[in-house]
């Protein structure tokens, strides 16, 4: 049986989460630092009956870049065959950037989200009733087509938005990954929206 490198877990909600830097990834030969909290907040969010994706091992691959990629693979398959109308793809920022929040919408016209700007502001609004420093596609849009928002939302046509938290909220212990799981829960009616 082929080694995969991430475990999806199953829910009977119809958005759905990604944390693809949950371990060690290594784009264009280097290894780059896990975002670890993403894995955790994820398995919150399955406990609330989310379905997600998670990184579980570094296969010398970054599923976050690299166009082909097992995990862009069954994450398409999945979404797919369980009818899945919306993804959330989660990252960490580094602790020294001053945004506590970005989302990455694809630019400025925002195709991730099927140019949808009212979903976008929606969006930012719901995450600055928590964090005070919210931007959008700064300082990461989520543009590139190896991006999962970009790939999933191009090839599917779903609306997807790429979630960067800062590091400093979980090292700080400013929020927890369960508590910052029951935020993101909250944003998924924005995401069921048209």
């Amino acid at each position: 049986m082929e080694k995969l490198g991430h475990v999806i877990l199953n829910g009977d909600k119809k958005v759905m989460f990604s944390a693809p830097h949950a371990v060690e990834q290594t784009r264009n030969d280097a290894i780059k630092y896990a975002e670890p909290d993403t894995g955790e907040i994820a398995k919150c969010l399955n406990a609330l009956g989310y379905p997600v994706i998670i990184k579980t091992e570094n296969m010398h691959d970054d599923a976050n870049y690299d166009i082909d990629c097992a995990y862009k693979n069954q994450l398409t398959d999945y979404i797919k065959q369980h009818n899945i109308i919306a993804l959330i793809d989660l990252h960490e920022l580094s602790p020294k950037r001053e945004q506590l929040i970005c989302l990455g919408t694809g630019g400025e016209d925002c195709p991730n989200l099927l140019g949808n700007h009212e979903k976008e502001t929606q969006l930012k609004d719901h995450f600055k009733k928590y964090f005070d420093v919210v931007t959008i596609n700064d300082p990461f849009s989520a543009k590139g087509e190896g991006t999962i928002s970009r790939y999933i939302s191009l090839n599917l046509n779903i609306p997807c938005v790429q979630i960067e938290m800062n590091s400093k909220l979980f090292i700080d212990n400013m929020v927890s990954p369960q508590q910052m799981a029951d935020i993101m829960a909250k944003a998924t009616h924005i995401m069921e929206n048209k």
